[in-house]
């Protein structure tokens, strides 16, 4: 294959991007020290909240986006099985609001909006926080990025947030 890079620059390039990836975390997604312990720090570039609520059962099934948190409420006590999609976290209202409707734990929600967190299962008696990395293509260029993905489940529910 003619001009292909060598495995020796590959490996160059990539150690010089997990060397930028690294800084760039450092110095953009941690609390400054002293920050008290489930402060939700939103970044300025993080998309609005789009909230989707999917619920089904054996006989019924729906999907909708839904405005605001609390009209997930009417679904948390059915027999049916609810997923709620958050996408975007650019608004501490909207997922302080969340938080208060599923009773999440304030360090859940930290986690969540911390997009530098390892993959990692943690337990809070009655709910369980799922994180883990999607490798996504790249839309205009070669290549691929990393984004965190998070689930919680609260008894029958799930709340995943992409």
């Amino acid at each position: 294959m003619p001009n292909a890079p060598s495995a020796k620059s590959m490996i160059k390039k990539l150690h010089h991007f997990s060397k930028a990836v690294t800084k760039s975390f450092r110095n953009d997604y941690y609390h400054q020290p002293g920050t008290l312990p489930g402060t939700l720090i939103i970044d300025e570039n993080a998309e609005f909240p789009t909230i989707f609520l999917i619920d089904y059962n054996q006989d019924s099934f729906i999907r909708k986006q839904v405005e605001a948190p609390e009209e997930c409420l009417d679904y948390l006590d059915s027999e049916s099985v609810s997923w709620v999609d958050l996408q975007g976290l650019g608004n501490q209202d909207i997922l302080q609001r969340m938080g208060r409707v599923f009773d999440l734990h304030p360090l859940v929600l930290e986690d969540v909006v911390n997009m530098v967190e390892r993959p990692k299962i943690e337990d809070y008696e009655d709910q369980l926080l799922f994180i883990a990395r999607m490798v996504v293509p790249k839309e205009r260029t070669f290549g691929f990025y990393s984004e965190q993905v998070s689930f919680w489940t609260l008894d029958k529910k799930k709340i995943v947030r992409e």
